[in-house]
Formats: structure tokens, C-alpha cells, sequence
């Protein structure tokens, strides 16, 4: 869409930007105390055209690829008090990028600025780049800019790879001396290295812009809009060397691919992503895949419309992938000891392959990364410590995989950095044990799966753990269609949520993570209402979530154990725990640090 018309500013407390509304509900901030979390929002990943204006000097602006390696795209109100805070840091900015073939433009969206005021800070700060006075908020609107202080970044291409706040130094009634979190420079240096950013989008606390829109409807081709919708949701896995059975890296792919590709995103099933919309409307998941309304509408759009090409100068810059290590250079590298065998059909069973460390001295891991030699094959890898004969020794609980979960392995998630000043412990002498669940794809292969970590430099101040909630009592009766069992285990002390993985086999149909807090509340931290067993996906938090001592988790699963079910090895059978694929699991993953906790300072459940 292409949206003309006015925009207003409005200093309330509805300036957070994204809602804060939603924000709120997620993040529980002081609506007094607002700083830049990061978010969700719609416009990440999409070409931004058509947008052209004068300039305070009266030469011409247009906001499109011209050779810069990066264009940040900066919303400034001299009226705003916290836009006139950021003036010099994006003033630094420019001054320390520009030199790097960054391009900055400046945006004032205020009808009420007089032009004196704007040309004085224009002045009084330095700014170099083009300054535009959107005053009849066109531009505000065509971006769809929340707030008064959001930034743009775009790649070379125009591509939106970045939305949201400078940094968090300053935010709603607060200030602080430095910057904790740098969100535009970090997202410029991936930009630059053509990584995608690890954050690409926060809200960005300011003066709330209002559009008066009228939306007009503009034609969708593949190179400017459909190239980037596939490639930010599909190519991760369906290119050359990927785990998908096809390619969607080309124009002839895609075209070749549309029904499928019609079908599967309209049904829900591509991309993959089991976790129901959350309450608030407001995702709380970093690592959330579902495709925005907007995407799914232009390419059903580009699809029904005969398939469009489009100009080809208006293509994205292609994604890089690593040939080795995503995690950069590992300090170790772990294999399994010998490659398996993978037949061209039928099933395999789990593969249970233990590797030993050898460590002298106890490890703190910040990064790792699981990758196989061979990625068509791999359904999913869980690797598990082994101390003392025992899987999660240091005192806690059963023999089993409820305990000792060190790192997982599905397509389209394989590697783990942790955020700084936080690491897993990875004992002495302890024995990495390789679960591997293999898919054969119609020929015959052989895979040796690896391991890398990376070590961090110091001991954290933050532990990360995973403790798994299981049920092993349970019972599925024959041909039952919707048989639920659960457990219940109670946080000892406040922990910060990390994540949540479920984990069930051919039976599992749904799984929900609930807590019960020390004052009755009740929460539904993850709802998954269509378990998939082909993705094992960890559902990882963008903000961890406070859980004080005393509050009940709750883990409930659904299996199907009926015909209907296509899956199912034989319905007229009762299923039990056990470790194969005909067999079932109830396990959920809690990953979480405890807040004041020493590191090696082991944290145990009790149950509910």
C-alpha cells in the first residue's frame, strides 16, 4: 500500500509507539517510565519506494538505492523533548557512518515547527544528510511511523531491515548517562556485514504520530515485494544445501511453486509456528514466524494476478549463508563418532551417541551451534550432559530427558548465542549424549552430525538452565482422539523465562504451558493448539519473563491416538512414556536463570 495524506503529533502516554497498550500487557512497564522494548512490527523485510520530497536546502530527496551501503531514514521534531535529546547522538552517527557509505535522511513530520527552529537545529547540531519537512505528513504515513523518534534503517537494496529506537538512553520520564542497548549501531554493523540484525524492531518512546490516511492500492511484482516475502520466510531452508525438498530462490522457483506455496501458507502449516496469538495482540516471542497479513494479501495477490516479475533493479540483496559456523569461530568442535547410514526409505529409530569432553576444569559456554553434514535428513538433534552414568548429574533429578537438556537442533534453528553475561555450564568430564532423529528422503545418505561452542570469556553473572516438566505416569488409551495428561511443578525462587519448548512424538496434537501465580492469577504463558512433531520448535522470549518464587508451571499435553490421525503406528494400542517415536512423551522445557543466584547454583523444581 501506498498511504497519502496528513499526520498530527501527540505528546500522551500513548507515545511508546506499537501500542503500549500491548507493550504494557506484555512487559508489565510503569506507564510513568517507558523505555524501547524490543517487538514485532509489519514492514520489516519489505522494499520501500515511491518516496521523494525537497529538502530544507530545495534540492530533491528521493528515498531509493543510490549506491549507499545503508540508509538510515531519522523522524526529528524540534517540538518533541525527546527528539531534541537524540539530535546529537544522530548527529555522531552520521558524522561516524557516513564515512562507511551510510546515508542519513532526517524527517520532520510537524506542521506546527516553525522554520527558523528547524534550521537552527539543523545547525546547531551538524546534520550533513537531507532534512525534510514532511508537513503534510505524506512520508510519516507511507512508512507508517509511530512515533517522533523512530529511525529506519534500510539496506542497500531499500530493503527494511530495522525500525524502532536509537538506543535507550533516553525514554519516557527517564533519562540515564549511557546507552545499555544500541539498537541502531547494532543494527547498522549486521547491515554492513550483510547480516540481518538480532533486533528488527523495538518501540521507540516519543511523540505519537497520527495518520489521517487514505490507503491506495498499488501493484505487487515479484522483484520488489514478493522476492522479499519468500526470501525473509522461506529461503532459510528451501535453498541450495537447505533441509526443504525444493528451492525458492528464484523467480522461476516461485512460480513454478505457487499452488503449493498457496495452499501451505493459507492452511497454516508454512511458516512453520505452533504458538496461538497471544491475549494482548502483542507477539511475545523474539523468534516468531508467522507471515503478517500484509504478506500473505500481496502474495495471494501476486499469485492470482498472474505472477508478476516486475522490474529486475528492484531485487534484494540475496541472504548470505555460512558455509561453516554462524556462531563465528568456535573454541571446540564436537562429532559424533561415526557417520550413520540413512536409508533412501521407510523410518529410522532414534540414534543415542555419546561424545566425551574430557574438560579438566568446568566450561561456560555462551554460544553454540549443532550442524549436520548432511541437513536433508536430520529431523531434529537433542543433546543431553551425562555425569556419573546419570543424564544431569550436579544433583538433579531422574536418569532421563526430563533433566540435562543442553541444545537442540530443528531446520531453521541451529545455533544459540547467549545474550552477555549469561552461559550454560558445561561440567568437567561430562559426556555429551547426541539423541538424532533421522528422516530418509528418497536416497540413500550417511550424516555425522557436529557440535561447536564457543566458551565464554569470564564466569556469567547469569546461569542459564533448563528444567524439563515431565509426566512418565501416563496412560493413552486405544483410539482415544483427545486424551489430556499434565504436571505440575512449583519455582522455588524468582527466575527470569528464557524460553519454552514442547516436546511430544507421532501422538502429540497439543501442549500448553499455564502458571498459577501466589495470588490465584492465572496465565497462559504458551498455548500450542496444533503440535507439530516435524518441528520441534523453542519458543524463545523477547523480553524473559518474571516468574516469583512460589508460582506454579503447569504443563499439559493432548495426544491423538485415534485413526484419524496419520501418524499414529496403531490406535488400537495403550501408549506409554518411552524414548522411541511409536512411543510418547509429556515433556516441556523451561530455559530460565534465577536472578542472584550464584553460577553453578543449581536450581530444582519441586512439584505442585
Amino acid at each position: 500500500m501506498v498511504c497519502v495524506g496528513t499526520t498530527r503529533s501527540v505528546w500522551a502516554l500513548a507515545v511508546a509507539g506499537f501500542g503500549l497498550a500491548a507493550m504494557l500487557a506484555n512487559g508489565d512497564q510503569d506507564p510513568v517510565k517507558v523505555a524501547p522494548e524490543p517487538t514485532r512490527a509489519d514492514g520489516i523485510g519489505r522494499l520501500i519506494t515511491g518516496i521523494a520530497a525537497k529538502t530544507l536546502r530545495g534540492s530533491t530527496c528521493s528515498i531509493a538505492p543510490d549506491g549507499s551501503k545503508a540508509t538510515v531514514v531519522a523522524f526529528t521534531d524540534v517540538s518533541c523533548p525527546l527528539t531534541r535529546k537524540y539530535a546529537p547522538t544522530l548527529a555522531m552517527l552520521e558524522d561516524k557512518y557516513k564515512s562507511l557509505g551510510v546515508r542519513f535522511i532526517y524527517i520532520n513530520p510537524s506542521s506546527a515547527d516553525e522554520k527558523d527552529a528547524i534550521e537552527a537545529c539543523v545547525r546547531d547540531n551538524g546534520f550533513d544528510g537531507d532534512y525534510i519537512w514532511d508537513q503534510d505528513g505524506t512520508i510519516a504515513a507511507t512508512l507508517d511511523a509511530k512515533t517522533t523518534t523512530e529511525v529506519f534503517l534500510l539496506d542497500s537494496k531499500n530493503t527494511l531491515v530495522y525500525r524502532g529506537a536509537v538506543d535507550d538512553q533516553y525514554g519516557l520520564g527517564y533519562q540515564i548517562d549511557e546507552p545499555r542497548k544500541t539498537y541502531l549501531v547494532d543494527a547498522l554493523e549486521s547491515t554492513l556485514t550483510g547480516e540481518r540484525p538480532k533486533v528488527e524492531a523495538t518501540t521507540s518512546p516519543g511523540c505519537a504520530l497520527i495518520h489521517d490516511v487514505k490507503k491506495m492500492e498499488r501493484a505487487v511484482t515479484y522483484y520488489d515485494q514478493v522476492s522479499r516475502i519468500i526470501q525473509r520466510n522461506c529461503v532459510t531452508c528451501h535453498r541450495d544445501g537447505g533441509v526443504a525438498p525444493f528451492t525458492l530462490d528464484t523467480y522461476e522457483k516461485v512460480e513454478n511453486y505457487k499452488g503449493m506455496i498457496k495452499l501451505v501458507v493459507g492452511n497454516g502449516t508454512m511458516p512453520p509456528w505452533g504458538a496461538a496469538p497471544s491475549a494482548s495482540g502483542h507477539s511475545p516471542w523474539a523468534n516468531d514466524r508467522t507471515m503478517s497479513e500484509q504478506d500473505k494479501s500481496d502474495l495471494n495477490a501476486w499469485i492470482d494476478g498472474g505472477c508478476p516479475k516486475g522490474d529486475p533493479k528492484y531485487a534484494p540483496e540475496p541472504l548470505k549463508f555460512h558455509d561453516t559456523w554462524s556462531i563465528g569461530e568456535p573454541d571446540h568442535v564436537f562429532q559424533i563418532p561415526r557417520e550413520i547410514a540413512v536409508k533412501a526409505t521407510g523410518q529410522l529409530p532414534y540414534y543415542h551417541l555419546r561424545v566425551e569432553t574430557d574438560f579438566n576444569e568446568d566450561k561456560w559456554v555462551d554460544a553454540m551451534e549443532i550442524v549436520p553434514t548432511d541437513r536433508g535428513v536430520v529431523h531434529h538433534v537433542l543433546v543431553f550432559l551425562v555425569e556419573g552414568g546419570k543424564i544431569g548429574g550436579r544433583g538433579l533429578l531422574e536418569v532421563d530427558e526430563s533433566t540435562g537438556y543442553f541444545m537442540g537442533y530443528v531446520p531453521g534453528t541451529s545455533s544459540i548465542v547467549f545474550p552477555a553475561g549469561q552461559a550454560k555450564l558445561l561440567p568437567k568430564g561430562a559426556t555429551l549424549l547426541f539423541q538424532i532423529h533421522y528422516t530418509p528422503n528418497g536416497k540413500a545418505t550417511s550424516d555425522q552430525t557436529k557440535l561447536a561452542i564457543r566458551f565464554a570469556k569470564e564466569v556469567p553473572k547469569q546461569e542459564v538452565q533448563v528444567y524439563g516438566i515431565v509426566n512418565r505416569t501416563f496412560i493413552i488409551p486405544p483410539n482415544a482422539p483427545a486424551h489430556s495428561d499434565k504436571n505440575t511443578v512449583t519455582v522455588p525462587r524468582d527466575i527470569m523465562v528464557t524460553a519454552l519448548m514442547a516436546h511430544m512424538h507421532f501422538r502429540g496434537k497439543a501442549f500448553k504451558f499455564e502458571v498459577t501465580y501466589p495470588d490465584g492469577k492465572k496465565e497462559v504463558l504458551l498455548d500450542v493448539p496444533r503440535y507439530d512433531f516435524n518441528w520441534q520448535i523453542t519458543y524463545r522470549y523477547t523480553t524473559p519473563k518474571l516468574l516469583v518464587k512460589g508460582t506454579k508451571i503447569t504443563a499439559t499435553g493432548t495426544f491423538d491416538n485415534s485413526a484419524n490421525n496419520p501418524y499414529n503406528p496403531d490406535p488400537n494400542k495403550a501408549v506409554r512414556w518411552g524414548l522411541q517415536t511409536t512411543e510418547e512423551m509429556l515433556l516441556g522445557y523451561v530455559e530460565f536463570y534465577a536472578p542472584g543466584s550464584k553460577p553453578g547454583e543449581v536450581l530444582i523444581m519441586g512439584g505442585g
